[in-house]
């Protein structure tokens, strides 16, 4: 039976100019201040596509969906059996390309902030877009992040589901000045880059 990577690799990946494959991520080469690209999520014997993006500014050890969305009319789920088909091929490209226009348009922390900061926010995405502006060094980004530590601390006995790292990357910037921030998000990248095992595919900065 034909693996998931196996049929990315072989079937997927050929059709996407610019894109490098590794670790179930099909992402725009080289790797900037800002991942994006697909994510092959298996559970059990299907598969869903998501489409995100992921500032590697932020420390994380793993790949998050908190600015991406699953692909396909009710998150379309992919069976692994039947991976063989070119007519399956053809409409996971198919489906994939309907998204091609955004990866596009996102290059950079400005473009990220910009079109996710027109979304819905939640609370996930509230940090990150916090984080982002302080990476670009926006007026308003002390104060952003005197509001999100404020924010998380109170919420922090009630939700157990909030991530405590956050709150001590948030502590870091803010009691930082510019140069130690540049130093520190450099740094959040490059480990980031890392965990993720991306660190050949790394824009030079």
């Amino acid at each position: 039976m034909i693996t998931i990577n196996k049929f990315v690799k072989e079937c997927i990946l050929p059709n996407f100019d610019g894109f490098g494959y590794q670790k179930s991520v099909l992402f725009k080469a080289p790797i900037g201040d800002i991942l994006s690209g697909f994510y092959f999520e298996k559970v059990k014997n299907h598969f869903y596509i998501w489409c995100f993006f992921q500032p590697m500014f932020i420390p994380s050890k793993s790949i998050y969906f908190t600015f991406g969305k699953r692909l396909g009319q009710s998150a379309k789920k992919f069976i692994v059996d039947e991976l063989k088909t070119l007519e399956k091929k053809n409409e996971i490209i198919e489906e994939m390309n309907k998204h091609m226009m955004l990866l596009e348009s996102i290059n950079n922390a400005s473009d990220f902030y910009h079109y996710f900061k027109k979304s819905k926010e939640s609370f996930n995405t509230s940090e990150g877009l916090v984080l982002t502006s302080c990476f670009m060094n926006q007026t308003h980004a002390d104060q952003d992040l005197l509001e999100l530590i404020n924010k998380i601390e109170l919420l922090q006995e009630s939700n157990a589901h909030l991530n405590p790292s956050i709150l001590e990357i948030s502590k870091q910037l803010y009691h930082s000045n510019q140069k130690e921030r540049k130093e520190l998000f450099e740094l959040w990248r490059l480990n980031t880059l890392k965990e993720l095992g991306l660190s050949k595919w790394a824009a030079a900065q």
